[in-house]
């Protein structure tokens, strides 16, 4: 059994900006303490949202459905500005 949280190294290349990957599907309903740590995260939330996490200044909770699988890009702190701003000329499907 894989465990609930897990994390990536970056794609080759892209280091620079991105610290890591990550997945969260907990076994249960759960909300996390998420400690704030300079960096943001543009994550695909439970399966149902897209959201751009950070950089928070306070801890918060977010609520996790069981089985329901989150998947985050963590970009490097200071990164976010250049990235967000390159991705307004690409193509979305």
């Amino acid at each position: 059994m894989l465990p609930a949280y897990r994390v990536y190294r970056p794609p080759v290349g892209v280091e620079p900006v991105v610290a890591c990957l990550w997945e969260h599907e907990p076994a249960e309903d759960r909300a996390p303490r998420v400690v704030p740590d300079g960096c943001m995260d543009v994550i695909w939330l439970a399966e149902r949202d897209l959201v751009i996490a950070g950089a928070d200044t306070v801890p918060r909770s977010v609520d996790l459905p069981a089985q329901a699988l989150s998947s985050g890009i963590r970009l490097r702190p200071g990164a976010a500005g250049a990235v967000l701003v390159c991705s307004r000329g690409l193509s979305w499907f």
